[in-house]
Order: structure tokens, then C-alpha cells, then sequence
């Protein structure tokens, strides 16, 4: 039996950087889930452009922007 509550999803990436796409899809999951986390991964064999503390204030300053309602700034340390 499934419980009830809250649904949530992760999206994980590279995010370097993060494109328009990565905000599309962060976007249509906010309208689909009641809460989104973003996993930002590093692959060793490619180098960053951006480190992912610079990637992470990225996403968190468009999601803020692009969706005011969303922002959670208690669930951004889960970045």
C-alpha cells in the first residue's frame, strides 16, 4: 500500500554549466512533484568549467529567479 504525502524527485547532473534544457526539466518536474532535488555529480575523467559550488549557486540563483515560489533556501544545502 502506498502512503500518502509529499512526492519528490532527484534530478542528478554535471550541471557545467547548467543550460536551458537543465531548467526546462527542473521546471516541469516543479510542476509535477511537490518538492525537486538537484544532485550535482562530478566525472573525473572530464574536467569543470565550473566548480560545483560555483554550479550549485548557478542553479539555485536561475530556480530562484525563473520560479520564486520554489525556492527552499532550508533544502539548498542539499545541492
Amino acid at each position: 500500500m502506498r502512503k500518502s504525502g509529499a512526492t519528490k524527485a532527484l534530478y542528478a547532473g554535471s550541471f557545467d554549466p547548467v543550460t536551458r534544457g537543465h531548467l526546462d526539466i527542473i521546471g516541469k518536474a516543479l510542476s509535477t512533484f511537490d518538492a525537486v532535488h538537484v544532485a550535482i555529480g562530478t566525472n573525473v575523467r572530464k574536467g569543470r568549467t565550473f566548480g560545483v559550488q560555483e554550479s550549485r549557486q548557478l542553479i539555485v540563483d536561475s530556480v530562484t529567479e525563473l520560479w520564486p515560489q520554489a525556492a527552499d533556501p532550508l533544502g539548498t544545502d542539499a545541492l
